[in-house]
């Protein structure tokens, strides 16, 4: 494998383990404050989390990403983003 790949597979991984450090917190300040919002970022970091990891275990297993993992990843991404930006941008009634 490539250097180029090897620093993109470690990357990969440490934004895995980063993301899951996110989401633990997260979790941690839902259980503290009762907020149930917190649940979409929880589980938006958990998607990255393992998306990151699955990236990784590619990189270094293939070598390479084909076309269509690369707009799987690319979906995981613009569902976390949704799932963070959704508790922000819904209508609250009142």
């Amino acid at each position: 494998m490539a250097l180029g790949l090897q620093a993109a597979a470690v990357n990969a991984g440490l934004v895995a383990v980063l993301c899951g450090m996110i989401a633990g917190a997260a979790w941690r300040a839902m259980l503290r404050t009762g907020n149930k919002s917190i649940g979409y970022v929880i589980a938006a970091f958990v998607l990255l989390s393992l998306k990151n990891l699955v990236k990784a275990l590619t990189l270094t297993a293939v070598g390479d990403e084909s076309a269509t993992q690369e707009f799987a990843f690319s979906l995981m991404d613009l569902i976390a983003v949704g799932l963070i930006a959704w508790p922000l941008l819904r209508i609250r009634g009142s």
